[in-house]
């Protein structure tokens, strides 16, 4: 996954934790560069992460895309429920993931 950004003459970053995602997106919108998109493991979010995103605290919020190996429709359903916009099962299909990434992002 990381060659797709690069691929399209875009930047990506990275975080372990969902509670070092949760500080990196706080951080880029407070300085009002906000990523466009965010593709989050389930497993990872945590719960502060997820009720940011439920809540939609930040204002420019990215678009949430979450993900999970060994999903059901409940994972999927939660998911969708905390305002995530779309939801992809494990293994990613590279260009569902395109599609949606260039959807939202600004060329």
């Amino acid at each position: 996954m990381r060659k797709i950004p690069e691929t399209r003459g875009s930047s990506y970053a990275e975080a372990s934790t969902g509670l070092e995602a949760l500080t990196m997106v706080r951080s880029t919108c407070e300085r009002g560069s906000p990523y466009s998109v965010v593709l989050m493991d389930r497993v990872t979010a945590n719960r502060e992460l997820l009720q940011l995103v439920a809540d939609r605290e930040v204002v420019d919020l990215p678009v949430i895309i979450g993900s999970s190996a060994f999903s059901t429709e409940k994972d999927k359903a939660a998911a969708l429920a905390s305002s995530m916009r779309h939801y992809l099962e494990k293994p990613i299909a590279r260009t569902r993931l395109l599609e949606l990434v260039s959807s939202y992002c600004r060329s």
